[in-house]
């Protein structure tokens, strides 16, 4: 190594030099704290195996992986790459429209390649972006990073799923369109990051996540780019993903129509384009920095997102040539049955999965809470045994330890697709109640409110059990009709309760509803006790089935 270049939440890269042919690379090291973890290491290994098959001039290239086994550290060696990154030539430079095509379609090309192996990037944004030697037409993406951040305690956009940046996210990656990320999400971030080069300005879409999602609501405004363009930043960045360009080959062959005098391509989920070639353009050198060119690799500055899929007999993809082949392609229920397997061996989490997309291409994504999510998705994915699925495990978030045990407790009697109980949304945003707050208990205290509704026969017995971060605050059973007050009925059978919590910080809040069998109110009292043992054979006796809501209470919004 030759000298320290940055520093990450996941580790630390240097410059070094490859001792064969002195040639510069850049080594992404593990920090020791992470790397003695078996699931980092196996994200890091899956992530390089996939990397290093993407071969694409617009895609920094991703050499080797190895392990040192004297300094005990776990690396990946890519291309060094000197020069600015897009961040700083941003209002500098005042690009033609041809040139931003160009450069719209040398990072679509390889972006493309990128997802044909099931790789989304997630975190495109102009820092990502490096110009080497200052050109544009040898622009290269990199921070193709691990699945998510494995400490519990990060704060992301979106739980572990997510380290972007606010200016450049699409409305999916904050919880909208039930979290559905995929090709057009890294469309809509490349079309804040072009939109910002053309008008020569970046724009600016939030400092937290409320104001974000907010801004896209509202539509980005597209006026500052030239009337030519503004058609294909109004394609990339529909707020809907499915009135977006769905593909990188649809933004291809939207910038050769454009280029040509025509219309775009038909945005949504009927899009389709083919890939298309063409030169780049380049902007002046910036201006150099001590007599050197500012160095820009900063490969763990902000990690991306590599959503693993396809197995790994994909065949290879070279500067956006042939589609991967899939051996052994499976379909969703084969999909599905694997991966319940594969959670039926691992304790501590509570999960919905849904498989999407067709045999050859499909897509298993989960939701929900586990105690060790890092553990999860590799041992689901190795379940899959390739067969042309990819996972997306960003909607499920990390809980203390101190819930495993009765949510291990639970899941043989859980109801996975209840209307009996449900919450409008699952967050809360952290307030202080005013001073003169109708519920004088949460008077003038921070808190927050949530909602749930209970929908079932008011004669039938049931037991309602709330837990706040691990541990069971409160355990009753009754008739439906006796247990909750008339003022919450809102019509036969039909109960709507506005929850009020008094705490000061991020915290998790669960609410139990057990019914169907004949010794609910024995149940109940066990759970209540800890008494998991006499809990689960009383359930299982009494064919006693288990609703189950988490409310996840959040402090995103400054004060």
């Amino acid at each position: 190594m030759k000298r320290f270049i940055a520093r990450g939440g996941m580790g630390e890269v240097f410059e070094g030099v490859n001792v064969t042919n002195e040639q510069r690379v850049a080594i992404k090291v593990i920090l020791p704290s992470l790397a003695s973890d078996p699931a980092v290491i196996e994200m890091f290994v899956k992530e390089a195996t996939v990397l290093e098959r993407l071969v694409h001039p617009a895609l920094v290239n991703y050499r080797t992986q190895a392990r040192d086994p004297e300094a005990g550290v776990f690396y990946i060696v890519t291309n060094f790459i000197e020069g600015e990154s897009l961040e700083s030539v941003i209002g500098k430079v005042q690009p033609s429209d041809a040139e931003v095509i160009s450069l719209a379609r040398r990072l679509a090309e390889g972006l493309g390649a990128a997802h044909k192996l099931g790789a989304i990037h997630r975190d495109i944004a102009p820092d990502n972006i490096l110009l080497e030697g200052g050109d544009l037409d040898r622009s290269q993406i990199i921070d193709f990073g691990i699945a998510r951040d494995i400490d519990p305690g990060s704060k992301t956009v979106i739980g572990t799923g997510f380290a972007g940046k606010f200016n450049f996210v699409a409305p999916e990656q904050m919880g909208a369109f039930e979290g559905d990320v995929g090709a057009w999400t890294d469309i809509y971030s490349l079309g804040l990051v072009l939109l910002g080069l053309a008008q020569g300005e970046t724009l600016k879409l939030g400092k937290s996540m409320f104001e974000a999602m907010e801004k896209r609501k509202e539509g980005v405004d597209t006026s500052g780019a030239s009337e030519g363009l503004r058609p294909l930043f109004d394609a990339m960045l529909a707020y809907d993903p499915a009135e977006r360009l769905r593909s990188m080959e649809d933004v291809v062959v939207m910038l050769d129509q454009i280029s040509a005098g025509g219309a775009g391509v038909k945005t949504g989920r009927g899009g389709s384009g083919k890939s298309g070639g063409g030169g780049i353009g380049s902007i002046p050198r910036p201006a150099l920095i001590g007599g050197g060119a500012l160095v820009g690799v900063l490969l763990l500055a902000g990690l991306g997102y590599l959503a693993f899929g396809g197995g790994s007999d994909a065949g290879d993809i070279a500067g956006g040539g042939n589609t991967p082949t899939v051996v052994d392609a499976i379909d969703a229920a084969t999909a599905t049955r694997r991966a319940e397997a594969a959670l039926a061996a691992i304790d501590c989490h509570w999960l919905e999965m849904s498989v999407t997309g067709s045999p050859g291409a499909l897509r298993l994504n989960a939701s929900g809470v586990a105690g060790q999510p890092g553990i999860i998705e590799p041992a689901v994915f190795d379940a899959l045994q390739g067969g042309g699925v990819s996972t997306d495990f960003s909607g499920v978030e990390p809980v203390a330890a101190d819930n495993c045990q009765y949510m291990d407790a639970l899941r043989p009697f859980r109801v996975t697709d209840s209307t009996i109980l449900t919450q409008p949304q699952q967050r809360s945003e952290l307030q202080q109640f005013p001073a003169d707050f109708q519920e004088s208990v949460l008077a003038g205290k921070m808190g927050a409110r949530f909602t749930f509704d209970v929908r079932i026969d008011e004669a039938s017995q049931i037991g309602l059990i709330t837990v706040d971060q691990g541990e069971v605050e409160s355990s009753v059973s009754a008739r439906a009709n006796e247990l909750f007050p008339a003022r919450l009925r809102q019509g036969p059978g039909h109960y709507v309760l506005n929850a009020g919590w008094e705490l000061d910080e991020e915290s998790w809040a669960v609410i139990i509803l057990l019914e169907g069998g004949s010794e609910v109110a024995a149940a109940t009292t066990a759970f209540g006790n800890a008494d998991y043992d006499t809990f689960n054979q009383l359930a299982e006796s009494s064919g006693l089935r288990a609703h189950v809501i988490w409310h996840h209470f959040v402090d995103e919004v400054p004060d």
